[in-house]
């Protein structure tokens, strides 16, 4: 029950003190600053040596723009007759720097452009080209997945116009503005902080309808959007130490794709090949048309996109659709004549090709992991799924796997032993029978207490010695009794180890033996070497 809870039912501060468990006064406490109007359950600041020097600080911080440092302030209440810590005095000046910064603070709208309406475009250095520089045109549309990126030989002002009319006739259509970085080819001058457009600019943007407009300096709102574009774009055409390969190799990018992230995969000579064959019997105009798809789970139709697998069904187009990939399928399996081993004709799913390519390339020597990034699975186990392994590819691969190994290490480990080498072989395992059981230590190493076995962690108890380990425990307990009334304490303390060893064994034997239903773990004797070369 909590204090004024008590108080309100009992009336009195002792009886509620009662209830509670604690102390009178602190219910007394309490219950004035509850009629008081204060929270009782809030500690009352305690006055501090800084508080009549507080406006002080204050105005200091307002008139120095809260750039004073704490230690100047300090010397200057010290001065004044302040005789608190300069810790004190610093937790002051950051609180009044933090209250002067909170309301002094700029506030934060972010730019954001309407669907459509803006064009961003700057300018990135491309890659040489015969030792000669290049340029890389890169233009943004607002809230579009697309991005334009024209290679050219310079920025001049003929260039950029050029680069424009591409730009635009490749979105078909004009947006409201072109917004660009402050490049003496679009701004010439500024005067009284306004930018004086490019004369050729401006007639360049009346004929195709749109404004010319420049960025704020420095503004990373309104300039964001091109400066990423620029460099996506030099990360992908311009070499560097990451992406410069001895040749030229195409790339295709899926995006969207697994899990809505976008995967860069290469392309090889044959299905590149496809692909363009694809593009250029889809081209209407340089242009693949562009197509709404409807999605058959989602029951939605999404928005017109230049899909690759479309048809001209009468007078318009459509998307290939799943019945008419499986019909494909099934129509090529029956021109081929192929049967499963029951004789019945073999059926395909597009996702079977997918496990196919990845069993292939698995069994090729590509890495699991890289396999993983290329189907765009998040997890090895997904991959492993998709990875058909036969019994001898198993068996093929491990015994490449070992012969990679041998070829790493030294010769002479793989030599013939000798005679005498063979000889102390085998007698290493029949010099491993002991009074209590075994002694597991790895062959070629030395006993590393001295014979002990008794306190050894190498020694494998047998279960039918069980009864000569409790008869060793006992002698143990005799033997240290017997030492201490001789006065042998150094011969009591070697014992003791090895009776607590010992107790060890017997313990961890009786626990072996129960989970085994009294039997002991089942002993397989010692290898049978004779005569084996």
């Amino acid at each position: 029950m909590e204090i004024l809870e008590a108080y309100d039912l009992t009336g009195t501060v002792w009886s509620a003190a009662t209830l509670t468990g604690h102390d009178p006064k602190t219910v007394k406490r309490y219950v004035e600053a509850r009629a008081s109007g204060r929270n009782p359950y809030e500690r009352e600041p305690r006055p501090k040596m800084i508080d009549a020097f507080l406006e002080k600080v204050e105005e200091w911080v307002e008139q120095s723009k809260a750039t004073i440092r704490a230690d100047v302030v300090h010397e200057k209440l010290v001065k004044m007759g302040y005789r608190g810590s300069a810790r004190s005095t610093r937790r002051a000046v950051n609180a009044a720097k933090s209250a002067w910064k909170a309301g002094k603070r700029r506030t934060y709208r972010p730019w954001i452009p309407e669907p459509g309406r803006w064009l961003q475009f700057d300018w990135g250095e491309g890659p040489k080209i015969a030792g000669r520089r290049t340029w890389l045109f890169c233009a943004w549309l607002s809230w579009s997945r697309f991005r334009v990126v024209i290679p050219v030989r310079d920025c001049t002002l003929g260039t950029l116009v050029a680069c424009l009319d591409t730009t635009l006739r490749r979105i078909g259509g004009a947006p409201t503005y072109l917004l660009t970085d402050n490049a003496y080819t679009v701004t010439i001058e500024h005067i009284a902080g306004i930018p004086v457009r490019h004369p050729q600019m401006v007639a360049a943007g009346r004929h195709y309808g749109c404004q010319v407009v420049s960025c704020v300096p420095y503004d990373p709102e309104s300039k964001g959007g091109a400066e990423a574009t620029v460099k996506i774009a030099k990360a992908d055409l311009v070499p560097t130490s990451a992406n410069l390969l001895p040749e030229i190799v195409p790339l295709l990018q899926v995006v969207p794709s697994k899990s809505n992230e976008e995967r860069l995969l290469l392309v090889g000579p044959e299905l590149a090949s496809v692909l363009a064959t694809v593009i250029s019997r889809l081209r209407n105009d340089n242009v693949v048309p562009l197509v709404a798809r409807y999605d058959p789970h989602e029951l939605v139709t999404g928005l017109p996109l230049p899909h690759l697998f479309q048809r001209r069904v009468g007078w318009k187009r459509d998307v290939i659709t799943t019945n008419m990939v499986y019909q494909l399928l099934n129509d090529t399996l029956a021109r081929t004549a192929l049967t499963d081993p029951m004789g019945q004709p073999l059926r395909y799913t597009p996702h079977d090709f997918r496990r196919v390519f990845a069993t292939e390339a698995v069994a090729g020597g590509l890495p699991v992991h890289i396999a993983a990034r290329v189907l765009g699975h998040a997890s090895l186990t997904t991959t492993e799924a998709y990875v058909a392994v036969f019994q001898d590819d198993l068996i093929r691969s491990y015994r490449a796997f070992l012969d990679q190994r041998r070829a790493v290490r030294p010769a002479e480990e793989y030599r013939e032993p000798t005679d005498g080498e063979w000889r102390e072989f085998q007698q290493h395992f029949h010099t491993r029978k002991l009074e209590l059981g075994d002694c597991a230590r790895p062959y070629g190493t030395p006993c590393r207490h001295e014979h002990s076995c008794i306190r050894c962690p190498m020694l494998q108890v047998s279960p039918r010695q069980r009864a000569r380990l409790v008869e060793i425990i006992r002698n143990l307990v005799e033997r240290i009794e017997e030492a201490r009334l001789n006065g042998w304490l150094g011969e009591v303390q070697g014992l003791q180890v090895s009776l607590t060893k010992a107790k060890e064994k017997l313990v961890a034997l009786d626990r072996s033996m129960k989970g085994n239903g009294g039997n002991g773990p089942t002993s397989l004797g010692m290898p049978g070497l004779g005569g084996v070369r």
